[in-house]
């Protein structure tokens, strides 16, 4: 076999792995028909999403090829289902809030609980009125409550890590990462726990941003920082979404505008510096995704596609909710598969020139 041969069955092979690599994003899997799931997560080819049964909340967990319901005994057969609430997924097991009473119709009070693949521990017993933000990392719940981060695991317990007020959570790699500030429009500093000091790393946000005008999502793993912002513009608003890294240990940051256009639906979500969100397109909401580079519109369609949550172990998993409380999973290429089919089929093009200029003389 002579050396283009060779070259030709490399290409021939690139280009079918990563046409394959494609071929995943376009089977977008459809995992079940849940019209009370709502806020869900996904890690490493799992999901877990809230939902109800018989009126209870109840925790759904598909872990590739069947779903699992998760029932604990913290709410009233009566209280409803609960909707939009915190929930956090990683390597089978689910941190997640829960209604723990109901203090007048409608009033509800919620607490932290932990899943460890086989039984539910309630973390706090606070019955806060508001929902707590959750992140787990290998057994290390973080969250935040009452202006006030902490972070518990099974054997070491609850261990209270801001301050000042707190907020945005995030435990990743066994450290957890948050928003600190003296006041609640200035929590922009940025700290880390790493199981057992404190480490600032640096100002998160910038001078002259006040936390309440915007919603943000955290994650450890590149000290990042997401937001949006509707500008009180008349007539129209603008809605701006942001991509803000602070980097260890030169404490440089790195600004990104990802999608300059609106309106944004509170929906979003972000890991290891790619964000998926659900945006409008005039008609209804659909997910998009920026890799770090490029914004993919995932979803097009005449109904709302809303609740994305992602996870990127190159390639990127995304998961939804559709109408009718129809969960999807889809996987999505790396911007280098599709490269290298370009690069193989020019490759192959090449090979075909030459050699029909040579039978040619």
């Amino acid at each position: 076999m002579n050396m283009w041969k060779i070259w030709e069955t490399i290409f021939c092979l690139v280009a079918a792995a990563s046409l394959y690599a494609m071929n995943c994003w376009a089977d977008t899997i459809q995992i079940v028909t849940d019209p009370s799931a709502s806020a869900l997560d996904v890690y490493d080819g799992t999901v877990a999403w809230h939902s109800r049964s018989a009126g209870k909340s109840v925790i759904k967990y598909w872990n590739g090829s069947t779903v699992q319901t998760i029932n604990w005994s913290g709410p009233n057969p009566l209280y409803t289902g609960i909707t939009d609430a915190p929930i956090s997924l990683q390597d089978g097991q689910i941190a997640f809030v829960g209604i723990t009473d109901m203090v007048g119709f409608g009033d509800f009070r919620y607490d932290v609980l932990f899943w460890n693949g086989s039984t539910v521990t309630q973390v706090t017993d606070q019955k806060y009125a508001t929902k707590p933000k959750v992140s787990l990392w290998n057994g290390l719940v973080a969250f935040e409550a009452d202006n006030s981060v902490k972070c518990w695991s099974q054997s070491g317990g609850t261990r209270s890590l801001s301050n000042d007020f707190g907020a945005c959570p995030s435990a990743y790699k066994e450290q957890v990462t948050w928003l600190e500030g003296s006041t609640l429009t200035s929590r922009n500093r940025l700290n880390m726990w790493d199981g057992s000091s404190k480490t600032y790393l640096g100002s998160a946000l910038d001078p002259g941003i006040t936390v309440n005008q915007w919603d943000y999502v955290l994650h450890g793993a590149s000290w990042a920082n997401l937001w949006y912002l509707a500008e009180p513009e008349n007539p129209p608003p603008k809605y701006w979404l942001y991509y803000d890294e602070v980097n260890v240990p030169d404490d440089t940051r790195i600004d990104y505008v990802v999608y300059p256009d609106g309106p944004i639906h509170d929906d979003i979500d972000m890991y290891d510096g790619h964000v998926v969100w659900a945006k409008s397109d005039g008609n209804d909401y659909e997910i998009f995704y920026w890799d770090g580079v490029n914004v993919t519109q995932i979803t097009d369609n005449s109904t709302d596609d809303l609740h994305p949550a992602i996870y990127h172990a190159s390639p990127a998993q995304i998961v939804w909710i559709g109408q009718g409380g129809n969960v999807f999973f889809t996987v999505v290429p790396e911007p280098s598969a599709l490269l290298l089919v370009g690069i193989g089929c020019a490759a192959l093009a090449g090979r075909r020139i030459m050699k029909h200029r040579t039978q040619s003389k």
